[in-house]
């Protein structure tokens, strides 16, 4: 189906109405994912979607004979809310369910009417794992769903969808088919390394070839982290990810080297992220050296909301020794600002 031919999808639904074609025309509107979304997104073709559907429902008239006919009309009405609306966001699980209740054409349909390219990708996947799930053959080939990645804007969110299919490729179908996909991730991932961003889409790649047990896609991808982080200048998100990739990876050495970096270049002033990245040290079992970070801070304040900090977190993890040995540095600092600040201006 050509989508710049402006006449056909201008005038087709006219043609089949003059022709009493309505069965024809009720699939083409309700069964014809691709009509709805030209039809939907392209401002150039002035007769809308929601105008085909208006003439569609124009064709019924009471009382409704059949059962068929009041699904049809129901069915219509929706899609013509769905022209109105654009249709937002509808979430995996509701998708799942209509699969389960044996509506997954219109769990299709639906999945295919997502407002943008991410979320169509999400969608479809969703509505694979419910067919799966049920042990019935999925909707989606392969390519099928390569086409819908490919039209999402961004390298970054192309890659993380690619992550999605490549696990889900593992489980269900071809172990190497999964790493080819995971190749292309990679390679989308390379098209956007000079910008220092979107690190959250690196990592949640990391995680879903960490899944695949491949150690040299593993390091390929954890590579294009470091790069990534190593380039942002927000060191919240830096220290973060690098949590979270420690978890993942069990990289205890990595993770202290780079703290010691973002330690070495922070401002004095930064109170929150001074707090912040000596504090997570305890997440990762360097209480002595989150402790010689903490004190080490020249500012009293911020020493001792550091040590508070500290203590705070040894106590999420019911380590109450170490955290009574940082409140007990933290209290003797803390003393003098009290004073001062309970001395009358």
């Amino acid at each position: 189906m050509d989508q710049n031919d402006g006449y056909l999808f201008e005038y087709l639904s006219y043609h089949l109405i003059e022709a009493g074609l309505e069965a024809e025309l009720f699939s083409l509107l309700l069964n014809s994912p691709q009509w709805m979304l030209t039809k939907l997104s392209n401002s150039s073709i002035n007769r809308s979607f929601g105008s085909d559907v208006d003439a569609a429902i124009a064709r019924f008239k009471d009382p409704l004979q059949t059962a068929e006919q009041i699904t049809t009309l129901v069915l219509l009405k929706v899609a013509s809310w769905v022209s109105q609306h654009k249709i937002e966001r509808i979430g995996d699980e509701e998708l799942k369910a209509l699969v389960w209740l044996n509506r997954e054409n219109e769990a299709v349909r639906l999945a295919y009417l997502q407002p943008d390219p991410n979320s169509r990708v999400q969608a479809l996947l969703a509505v694979q794992d419910a067919f799966r799930e049920k042990n019935q053959e999925p909707p989606f080939t392969l390519e099928r769903l390569r086409q819908q990645i490919n039209a999402i804007p961004f390298p970054e969110d192309r890659a993380t969808s690619l992550a999605d299919l490549a696990w889900r490729w593992a489980r269900h179908e071809s172990v190497s088919t999964s790493h080819r996909l995971i190749s292309d991730a990679i390679a989308e991932l390379d098209k956007g390394l000079t910008k220092y961003d979107h690190v959250s889409s690196v990592f949640a790649v990391l995680t879903r070839v960490k899944k695949l047990d491949d150690a040299d896609l593993l390091q390929q991808v954890y590579q294009r982290l470091l790069t990534r982080i190593n380039g942002s200048a927000d060191s919240r998100a830096y220290v973060e990810t690098l949590i979270n990739a420690y978890e993942l990876m069990g990289y205890k050495h990595e993770y202290e080297q780079a703290v010691r970096s973002i330690f070495s270049l922070r401002h004095e002033n930064n109170l929150y992220t001074n707090a912040f990245v000596i504090s997570r040290l305890v997440d990762i079992e360097s209480y002595e050296y989150a402790l010689r970070a903490a004190l080490e801070i020249e500012n009293v304040f911020h020493k001792v909301v550091a040590l508070g900090e500290i203590a705070a977190q040894c106590h999420k993890y019911q380590r109450e020794e170490e955290a009574t040995r940082s409140l007990d540095l933290a209290i003797p600092r803390a003393e003098p600002m009290a004073e001062l600040m309970e001395k009358p201006v």
